[in-house]
């Protein structure tokens, strides 16, 4: 999976909150359900599912935390 770097802010900022609000979830963050998530605050994002996913897995990565990439 290809680390993206994102130019717009507020994407990069969602993605991140999304990141940290999982943190006491106690279980891998999934990326799927990130990218569903996500699509409601999201809704005129540029970025294809995979792109978006590819964030949630830099930053979650970043942040020491483990993955689950689902379908």
């Amino acid at each position: 999976m290809a680390i993206l770097e994102c130019r717009d802010p507020a994407i990069s900022a969602a993605v991140d909150q999304y990141v940290q609000s999982q943190s006491g979830v106690g279980r891998p963050i999934s990326t799927s359900e990130a990218v569903q998530v996500l699509r409601t605050p999201l809704a005129k994002c540029y970025l294809s599912d995979r792109a978006l996913a590819e964030l949630v897995a830099a930053s979650a990565t970043n942040g020491g935390r483990s993955l689950f990439v689902g379908p």
